[in-house]
This record gives C-alpha cells, sequence and structure tokens, in this order.
C-alpha cells in the first residue's frame, strides 16, 4: 500500500500537491522470488501556474516494520502538450 504524489514547485520553491494516487492492498505471497506488481496510473490537471519543476513522493503505508516493504523499478513520466484544433 503506497501513495505516489505528484507534486509541483514555482520558481519561489513552493511545492502544490497537483496528485496523489494510492495503489491499495498489494497482493503477498509466500512463493520465491515474489513476483513483480505493476501500479501505474495517470492525470490531468489545469493551472495557471507554471512550475519550474516537478517532484514525484513516495509514502509508504505499510504497518509492517520487518524490513523493506517493497521496491522500485522503471519509474517514468510523461508530458504531453494538450492537443489543440484552430479554425480561422
Amino acid at each position: 500500500d503506497i501513495n505516489f504524489v505528484f507534486i509541483g514547485v514555482d520558481a519561489n520553491g513552493n511545492e502544490t500537491e497537483l496528485n496523489r494516487y494510492t495503489s491499495g492492498d498489494i497482493p503477498s505471497t509466500s512463493s520465491s522470488p515474489t513476483p513483480w506488481y505493476q501500479a501505474y496510473y495517470s492525470f490531468t490537471y489545469s493551472s495557471n501556474i507554471e512550475y519550474t519543476s516537478y517532484l514525484l513522493q513516495v509514502e509508504n503505508n505499510c504497518t509492517s516494520t520487518t524490513g523493506g516493504d517493497y521496491a522500485i523499478d522503471d519509474i517514468r513520466v510523461y508530458r504531453s502538450k494538450p492537443s489543440i484544433q484552430a479554425n480561422q
């Protein structure tokens, strides 16, 4: 159970949470090696603020304290421009 928090940072260093995604319970297994669990999501936001950088914050919601709860590999973030059609 992890959160992905996407944060925009403006020119003054102010941070704004743009989106939060929670994976929900990740299935546990006793098999070895443990199979990968793929978590992914997409979101859109509208803002008049220009952000100079972005942060991806990962939060662990697991209650276990007996070692590593998860491993993360191959994080990919894509930014796309909106599709605009103009007629004159």
